[in-house]
Protein backbone atom coordinates (compact mmCIF):
# COMPACT_ATOMS: atom_id res chain seq x y z
CA UNK A 1 0.00 0.00 0.00
CA UNK A 2 1.34 3.64 -0.97
CA UNK A 3 -0.77 5.53 1.05
CA UNK A 4 -1.93 8.06 -2.24
CA UNK A 5 -5.88 6.73 -1.91
CA UNK A 6 -7.28 9.76 0.15
CA UNK A 7 -9.58 8.35 2.98
CA UNK A 8 -10.83 11.96 4.00
CA UNK A 9 -14.08 11.70 2.37
CA UNK A 10 -18.12 12.47 2.48
CA UNK A 11 -19.91 10.37 4.42
CA UNK A 12 -21.63 9.22 0.93
CA UNK A 13 -18.22 7.78 -0.04
CA UNK A 14 -17.91 5.76 3.03
CA UNK A 15 -21.41 4.26 2.49
CA UNK A 16 -21.05 2.95 -1.17
CA UNK A 17 -17.08 2.28 -1.18
CA UNK A 18 -14.39 3.70 -2.96
CA UNK A 19 -11.20 2.95 -5.26
CA UNK A 20 -9.36 -0.16 -6.24
CA UNK A 21 -9.92 -3.36 -4.73
CA UNK A 22 -6.34 -4.13 -5.99
CA UNK A 23 -4.93 -1.68 -3.83
CA UNK A 24 -6.27 0.53 -0.90
CA UNK A 25 -9.74 0.97 -0.79
CA UNK A 26 -12.92 1.17 1.44
CA UNK A 27 -15.87 -1.54 0.27
CA UNK A 28 -18.29 0.52 1.43
CA UNK A 29 -20.81 0.32 4.70
CA UNK A 30 -23.89 -0.86 2.62
CA UNK A 31 -21.80 -3.90 1.39
CA UNK A 32 -20.28 -4.58 4.69
CA UNK A 33 -24.00 -4.17 6.03
CA UNK A 34 -25.30 -6.75 3.26
CA UNK A 35 -22.02 -9.00 3.90
CA UNK A 36 -22.63 -9.06 7.64
CA UNK A 37 -26.57 -9.51 7.45
CA UNK A 38 -28.55 -12.21 9.17
CA UNK A 39 -24.89 -13.68 10.91
CA UNK A 40 -23.93 -13.72 14.15
CA UNK A 41 -20.40 -13.80 13.82
CA UNK A 42 -18.24 -12.27 10.53
CA UNK A 43 -14.60 -12.63 10.11
CA UNK A 44 -12.35 -9.57 9.16
CA UNK A 45 -9.13 -10.20 8.11
CA UNK A 46 -7.02 -6.27 7.92
CA UNK A 47 -3.37 -7.13 6.79
CA UNK A 48 -1.26 -4.17 8.55
CA UNK A 49 1.70 -5.40 6.55
CA UNK A 50 4.10 -7.27 7.94
CA UNK A 51 1.39 -8.37 10.59
CA UNK A 52 -1.97 -10.08 9.88
CA UNK A 53 -4.43 -9.66 12.72
CA UNK A 54 -7.85 -11.66 12.51
CA UNK A 55 -10.89 -9.54 13.79
CA UNK A 56 -14.16 -11.25 15.06
CA UNK A 57 -16.84 -8.46 14.37
CA UNK A 58 -20.03 -7.77 14.41
CA UNK A 59 -21.58 -4.96 13.27
CA UNK A 60 -25.27 -4.10 14.75
CA UNK A 61 -27.89 -1.21 13.90
CA UNK A 62 -26.75 -1.50 10.11
CA UNK A 63 -30.59 -1.69 8.81
CA UNK A 64 -30.71 -2.56 5.07
CA UNK A 65 -32.58 0.12 3.35
CA UNK A 66 -31.97 2.95 5.93
CA UNK A 67 -29.21 5.58 5.83
CA UNK A 68 -27.98 5.35 9.94
CA UNK A 69 -25.34 8.61 10.69
CA UNK A 70 -23.98 6.88 13.59
CA UNK A 71 -22.62 3.24 12.63
CA UNK A 72 -20.84 1.56 16.06
CA UNK A 73 -18.15 0.20 16.01
CA UNK A 74 -18.54 -3.78 17.86
CA UNK A 75 -15.35 -6.22 17.89
CA UNK A 76 -13.37 -7.87 19.88
CA UNK A 77 -9.40 -8.52 18.40
CA UNK A 78 -7.81 -11.96 18.88
CA UNK A 79 -3.77 -11.93 18.31
CA UNK A 80 -3.58 -15.40 16.82
CA UNK A 81 -0.04 -16.93 16.78
CA UNK A 82 1.92 -13.92 17.09
CA UNK A 83 3.04 -13.47 20.31
CA UNK A 84 4.76 -10.25 19.81
CA UNK A 85 1.37 -8.50 19.70
CA UNK A 86 1.03 -6.85 23.11
CA UNK A 87 -1.64 -4.16 22.61
CA UNK A 88 -4.71 -4.39 20.23
CA UNK A 89 -5.10 -0.55 19.00
CA UNK A 90 -8.40 -1.30 17.50
CA UNK A 91 -9.97 -2.12 20.77
CA UNK A 92 -10.31 1.42 22.55
CA UNK A 93 -12.64 1.90 19.78
CA UNK A 94 -15.40 -0.03 20.54
CA UNK A 95 -18.83 1.22 20.93
CA UNK A 96 -17.54 4.71 19.50
CA UNK A 97 -19.93 6.11 16.69
CA UNK A 98 -17.87 6.46 12.87
CA UNK A 99 -17.39 9.96 12.27
CA UNK A 100 -17.49 10.86 8.42
CA UNK A 101 -15.98 13.84 7.14
CA UNK A 102 -19.26 15.70 6.63
CA UNK A 103 -21.17 14.08 9.67
CA UNK A 104 -19.07 13.97 12.84
CA UNK A 105 -20.40 16.83 15.32
CA UNK A 106 -16.87 17.07 16.96
CA UNK A 107 -15.21 17.15 13.42
CA UNK A 108 -12.93 14.79 14.28
CA UNK A 109 -12.47 13.11 10.83
CA UNK A 110 -11.55 16.69 9.55
CA UNK A 111 -8.91 16.91 11.96
CA UNK A 112 -7.44 13.31 11.75
CA UNK A 113 -7.67 13.69 7.95
CA UNK A 114 -10.08 10.35 7.64
CA UNK A 115 -13.42 9.42 8.37
CA UNK A 116 -12.94 6.48 11.71
CA UNK A 117 -14.84 5.57 15.02
CA UNK A 118 -14.06 8.50 17.24
CA UNK A 119 -15.29 9.33 20.80
CA UNK A 120 -17.43 12.62 21.28
CA UNK A 121 -14.77 14.69 22.68
CA UNK A 122 -13.25 17.72 20.21
CA UNK A 123 -9.89 16.23 21.51
CA UNK A 124 -10.69 13.26 19.01
CA UNK A 125 -7.65 11.09 20.62
CA UNK A 126 -7.51 8.23 18.84
CA UNK A 127 -5.36 5.05 19.37
CA UNK A 128 -5.47 4.24 15.48
CA UNK A 129 -6.89 5.60 12.48
CA UNK A 130 -6.10 3.28 9.68
CA UNK A 131 -8.07 5.44 7.33
CA UNK A 132 -5.84 8.90 8.42
CA UNK A 133 -3.06 10.78 6.30
CA UNK A 134 -0.53 8.45 5.40
CA UNK A 135 2.85 10.22 6.22
CA UNK A 136 4.72 10.06 3.71
CA UNK A 137 8.73 9.73 5.12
Amino acid sequence: MDGFVDFNRTWNYYKHGFSNLVGEFWLGLDKINHLTQDKTKNMLRMRLFPLIISILKKISNLVPGIEILLIVLKKKAEAGADATVSFDSLNPHKDLIFGAWDRDPAYCAQKRGGDWWYGSSSACAVWSNLNGMYPHY
